[in-house]
């Protein structure tokens, strides 16, 4: 009988054997030298599961793993599935048996319309919690947080995205200007569920991990990250109830609202954890585009009107013109900019006597 479609994951421990010994167990003829030992699984078919190993000997061997950071790939047993896998390295104290490092893979499977691709910052993110736990509480045998969290993978690395646009209803453009602004949060209540799926929401939809400014011309091996000043006075409060997450203002912009709108309507009408991911790369990726397109106008700026006129107008259009500046004046500080910062307080002036920021 096929294994039933759902989320499912396997937990193995990786040693090196001899030829000889990896014919006698897969009854095939191979130059593998691998060895996966199963130690907690919720795959219930034992062909389903014999086939994983052997696909996952395949990628290994192949050297298609690395430390940390985990790899999405079609797997294909009794049905076609989506496979995230990912090597840990545990350094494990003596009172757990030998000690020293020891590996291990950890698979998590799901429908090939999952695109588990999209979240694989989160996988990576929570693959590392397996490990603390195995390296604070051995794997032998397997501890029960770390039987709770494979098992709770899906609902805590994907869901939890379907889960804050369903909970945080007409406060969603809100916290989505507040993630690109880089506000900090507090939180009222809630358990730490809760508290996590709002700040895995919060770290998706930053941009702030993906810009930079560039820095070639004054320092080539030096790459400066954009640095926000976080004020607490300035955070953002989360109050969670049962049903609900509420923020303690009601900051956006019309890119926001656009945005949220988009989820909305999306978790109303078909609530899919991947399609809801897709919706805010797109954003982000317009809102980075956006500040490449800023970014070249204040450079023309310094040295004619008129460009200067058309990055007024840009502003006065684009729908998020508080975030673009913001992104834009960090890096003008970062690099010295002094002729940059001067167009940029002007040009905020402007806005702000046409009530356009936020």
């Amino acid at each position: 009988m096929a294994e039933a479609i759902s989320h499912l994951f396997a937990l193995y421990s990786l040693d090196s054997i001899d030829v000889e010994e990896w014919e006698f167990v897969s009854g095939k003829r191979d130059s593998s030298t691998l060895k996966f030992s199963p130690l907690c699984s919720n795959i219930t078919t034992s062909v389903t599961e014999l086939n994983l190993r052997l696909f996952l000997d395949s990628r290994f061997s192949r050297g298609l793993a690395y430390s940390g950071s985990g790899n999405v790939t079609t797997f294909t047993s009794e049905f076609d599935m989506v496979c995230y896998y990912c090597l840990l390295q545990a350094k494990l104290d003596k009172k757990w048996g030998d000690g020293g490092v020891k590996r291990f893979v950890v698979c998590f499977l799901s429908s090939s319309e999952s695109s588990l691709e999209l979240f694989c910052s989160e996988l990576d993110e929570y693959c590392q919690l397996i490990l603390e736990d195995i390296q604070d509480s051995g794997c032998n045998p397997i501890s029960d947080k770390a039987k709770r969290l494979l098992a709770t993978w899906h609902r805590n690395s994907v869901e939890y995205i379907g889960h804050c646009v369903e909970k945080l209803g007409s406060s969603l453009s809100s916290l989505i200007y507040s993630s690109l602004m880089n506000s900090p949060i507090k939180f009222s209540g809630g358990t730490e569920t809760d508290r996590q799926d709002i700040e895995k929401f919060v770290s998706t939809c930053s941009l702030a991990a993906l810009l930079q400014p560039d820095t070639k011309e004054k320092a080539p091996t030096t790459p400066i990250l954009l640095d926000f000043e976080k004020n607490d006075e300035n955070a953002s409060l989360v109050t969670i109830e049962q049903n609900s997450f509420q923020l303690s203002h009601s900051d956006t912009n019309p890119f926001c609202e656009e945005w949220a709108q988009r989820m909305t309507a999306l978790a109303d009408t078909k609530p899919n954890a991947a399609n809801l991911r897709q919706i805010v790369e797109e954003f982000k990726l317009k809102a980075i585009q956006d500040v490449n397109t800023l970014k070249r106008l204040i450079k023309q700026s310094e040295a004619s009107h008129y460009a200067l006129y058309r990055s007024f107008l840009f502003l006065k259009s684009c729908g998020n013109a508080s975030v673009l500046l913001r992104y834009a004046r960090q890096e003008a500080i970062s690099l010295s900019a002094r002729d940059s910062l001067s167009v940029l307080d002007s040009l905020q002036s402007h806005l702000a006597n046409e009530n356009v920021l936020a």
